[in-house]
């Protein structure tokens, strides 16, 4: 695999052969005024401070390089799935492509380093080509005005407000972590799955496609190609769009079923305005607002039932939504409507305590019907207004005692409570008091 005449065994800078590289390679030794420019792309530092920084970093980047019998130059720094990584200025490079810029040239945009070897770690250049990768492209009706107000374009739209970005160089980017996101940003799309790379270490979604009509519409529409700002706000037309605000609650919102409890973060003030607007128009409340992060957040947040119909406003029906998202929005309606048909229940209960009570029962036999204490019945009572009843009204509705002797007036006493007590009971618990002293004192005299 190695270069005629060159065993591979040696660092590139120090081979003597000066074999040629495979692909567009032009040179074989490294080039320091390209890790300069990599290093110092503004040309900020001076001649003399920009040699003397290439030097160091070259001398770094071969520190990492163990040549093989086999020709390959592995990395021994750091790796992420197999291909070595460089940092360089603050700022990460593949090792492969670093190594393809120092000793052979500048790598065309939207070309790809692919190792001839099949070794992921390898870094010799003489083992590296540069070539162009096919970009798909997105069909002619997306990023249109009749795209945007689909379900599908208004969703990825909102998703991507949230949580992507828009690269000038062709790169669309969405912080998605499940595949059932990634499947649904492609379907929304019109691409191919295949199309759509996750990167499982940033847990971002990339999609790359040809801008050179695309980037004057998304001009149109309103959206600023590049890294978030603080000023994202919904394209034209979308502002009062349900499935817009599904795909921005999808991406940077949450649901929370167990604590009835439906919002989003944004960092954008435009942006917290439109969703005032919309749920104003849509659902007529205001969300609850705070401020995080000394200012650069603002965390807006709906409970109880007024999440509940946002919940079915935004998800209930739905085609364009993460699952995970969907499904706890399922939950928080289905919570909501228990709650409610409790609440009917309870209702239902008071009445029927309302009733009972004003027909002549007492607070304890109404307690043991409906399987409540009696605290709570009085509680429905002081709700609802109504007096308790005295001690004396329910003595006079009594017409026997609980030994079924009448309350006549030669059999009934009035205490000092105003309670009745029956004659004939006190002169037979008398007796028994009598009979039972009399028996203890002929058994101990």
């Amino acid at each position: 695999m190695t270069a005629l005449g060159c065993p591979g065994t040696c660092l590139p800078s120090t081979c003597a052969t000066g074999s040629q590289p495979k692909g567009n390679a032009v040179e074989s030794r490294p080039s320091l005024e390209r890790i300069a420019t990599i290093m110092d792309p503004a040309g900020e530092l001076d001649g003399d401070e920009r040699q003397r920084r290439a030097v160091q970093a070259l001398a770094r980047f071969e520190r990492y390089i163990r040549p093989m019998s086999d020709g390959c130059h592995l990395w021994t720094g750091s790796l992420a799935g197999g291909y070595g990584q460089f940092a360089l200025n603050g700022r990460l490079f593949l090792s492969r492509r670093l190594a393809y810029e120092i000793w052979t040239g500048r790598i065309k945009a939207h070309d790809r380093v692919f190792s001839t070897c099949g070794v992921r770690a390898c870094v010799n250049y003489r083992h590296l080509e540069a070539r162009s990768v096919a970009m798909p492209t997105l069909p002619s009706d997306r990023f249109t005005r009749q795209w945007i107000q689909t379900e599908a374009g208004a969703w990825f739209l909102g998703l991507w407000t949230a949580d992507g970005y828009l690269s000038r160089e062709a790169s669309m980017s969405l912080a998605l972590k499940d595949h059932d996101g990634v499947h649904l940003a492609a379907m929304a799309l019109g691409v191919q799955e295949d199309r759509v790379g996750l990167h499982r270490q940033l847990g971002q979604a990339r999609v790359r496609v040809e801008v050179k009509w695309f980037l004057p519409r998304l001009v149109a529409l309103g959206i600023t190609p590049g890294p978030k700002t603080g000023r994202e706000q919904a394209p034209f037309g979308l502002e009062h769009n349900c499935h817009f605000w599904r795909g921005v609650v999808d991406g940077d919102g949450w649901v929370r079923p167990e604590g009835r409890a439906i919002g989003l973060v944004t960092a954008s003030a435009v942006l917290r305005d439109q969703f005032v607007a919309f749920l104003g128009n849509a659902i007529g409340c205001a969300p609850t607002i705070n401020v995080r992060n000394e200012g650069t957040l603002y965390q807006l947040m709906l409970t109880g039932s007024n999440a509940a119909a946002l919940a079915s406003l935004l998800y209930a029906g739905s085609m364009f939504a993460l699952p995970r998202k969907r499904a706890a929005a399922t939950l928080l309606l289905e919570g909501d409507r228990n709650l409610r048909v409790r609440a009917l229940e309870v209702v239902a209960r008071d009445r029927r305590i309302i009733v009972a009570y004003a027909s002549g029962c007492s607070a304890y036999e109404i307690a043991t019907r409906e399987v409540i204490s009696a605290d709570s019945v009085y509680y429905v009572l002081d709700r609802a207004g109504i007096t308790r009843r005295p001690r004396e009204w329910y003595a006079a509705q009594r017409t026997h005692c609980s030994k079924g002797h009448p309350f006549n007036e030669g059999n009934t006493r009035i205490e000092r409570n105003g309670a009745r007590r029956c004659r004939t009971c006190a002169r037979v618990r008398g007796r028994t008091w009598t009979q039972a002293r009399r028996e203890q004192r002929r058994e101990h005299p």
